[in-house]
């Protein structure tokens, strides 16, 4: 009956037939496969102008059985024709047919450059994704599996692998006993961006942990994972799940254990396309009004998780990215973490405002009508009060003038 019918469509009858006994559990008989290669060898002509036409966008490819077979494999967990894969897609016994008698039909890549195992890390089918792998490496054992082959939209299966947003710890790990995740690769490939806004939580640490410092490097637009994380992940407008700030936090926390600082985890980074703010204003943008005061309540966590206030000197890296922090910004801060408190060098924000040239306008003004008594100090290394010791330092010339009206202030006010 299947001799018959592919006679009378011989372009698509036998090709389905492949597709199937390779897509359903379940299907596999050694009978209906030799037919099936009997047939592709006898139509192989006509079945691969129907492989042009309907999946390669007329590409010119050499009319082969390995190609056919190859089209077929990256067919097998694509959506097309009403058919949905999941997890439990996939007949492996069939595969290991294919294996057996067309070895090399692993290599091929369609006209998107789509290979078998884009399909396959999608579909997240754990057994045949690891056998598929396997049989990419021994035939081309440079290929990493066939992992990192880029299709024409500069996505390689490892990343629809990360995409799946599943706990893919245990992939992970196998990938990674077997050479084919390391930090190099976390570091060359971006992963950690990636994973920020398509990946599970443990799937981010999982990265972080082959490379503490991904959540500090940047991509070629200047994004951090952080900036990935909040403009990328799909959400609704004015929506951030639970989900979305416990990774948030992960992000600021992991940052700031490992360099990040003077930024405070990438809050106060600068935002790519904005010049003049910052990854926090870009965030209380994108979670909606009746989300703010859960983003401050997440700031404040990942402070008190680092611990002492110099462990994360928000109000002094504020004050350091003054460039990039709005001044709407900047007087929310000062509001709700203050102005009192020293950062590692056992400087209060004002005598730090001035040491590094901040303006007057700017927020020293703000910074003194948060601490009035900061105009008492004394410096600890020259041991002048602190208005010489603005007038020594390397000051705006405006903030020196505006502190000499106050310390005059002071000094008439207690004649």
């Amino acid at each position: 009956d299947l001799q018959q019918l592919s006679s009378i469509y011989p372009m698509e009858f036998a090709f389905s037939i492949l597709l199937c006994t390779l897509r359903f559990p379940g299907t596999y008989s050694m009978d209906l496969m030799d037919t099936i290669l009997v047939e592709i060898k006898r139509s192989k002509s006509y079945i691969m102008d129907y492989c042009i036409e309907k999946f390669n966008a007329g590409r010119t490819l050499e009319k082969i059985d390995d190609n056919i077979i190859g089209e077929a494999l990256t067919l097998l967990f694509s959506f097309f024709d009403d058919y949905v894969a999941t997890s439990e897609s996939g007949n492996l016994d069939s595969i290991k047919y294919i294996r057996r008698h067309y070895p090399d039909s692993i290599l091929y890549s369609d006209a998107h450059s789509f290979n078998a195992l884009h399909g396959v890390c999608g579909a997240l089918n754990k057994p045949i994704m690891k056998y598929l792998i396997m049989w990419h490496l021994e035939r081309k054992p440079d290929g990493r599996g066939g992992l990192y082959e880029m299709n024409d939209s500069g996505i390689t299966a490892l990343d629809t692998l990360l995409d799946t947003q599943q706990d893919i710890t245990t992939t992970l790990t196998w990938l990674r006993t077997h050479g084919l995740l390391t930090s190099l690769d976390v570091e060359r490939w971006l992963l950690v961006h990636r994973a920020g806004h398509s990946s599970s939580i443990n799937t981010i640490r999982f990265l972080l942990d082959l490379f503490p410092s991904g959540t500090s490097q940047e991509d070629d637009d200047g994004n951090l994972p952080i900036h990935l994380h909040i403009s990328l992940r799909y959400r609704g407008p004015n929506t951030f799940s639970d989900r979305d700030f416990n990774i948030l936090r992960l992000l600021i926390v992991h940052s700031i254990n490992y360099g990040g600082i003077d930024s405070i985890g990438g809050l106060l980074y600068q935002e790519p396309e904005e010049e003049k703010s910052c990854t926090l204003t870009m965030l209380l943008e994108e979670v909606g009004e009746e989300n703010i005061e859960r983003v401050w309540q997440a700031v404040r966590d990942c402070l008190d998780e680092a611990g002492e206030y110099s462990n994360a000197p928000i109000v002094h890296a504020a004050i350091l990215n003054k460039n990039h922090v709005p001044k709407k910004l900047f007087k929310e801060i000062l509001v709700r973490f203050g102005a009192t408190r020293r950062n590692e060098h056992d400087e209060l924000p004002l005598t730090y405002s001035v040491r590094i040239g901040m303006g007057w306008e700017e927020g020293v003004a703000d910074i003194l009508e948060a601490n009035r008594d900061a105009m008492n100090e004394v410096d600890s290394e020259t041991n002048l009060p602190f208005f010489l010791f603005a007038a020594s330092a390397k000051a705006d010339l405006n903030t020196i003038y505006h502190l000499a009206l106050k310390n005059l202030n002071i000094f008439t006010s207690q004649q």
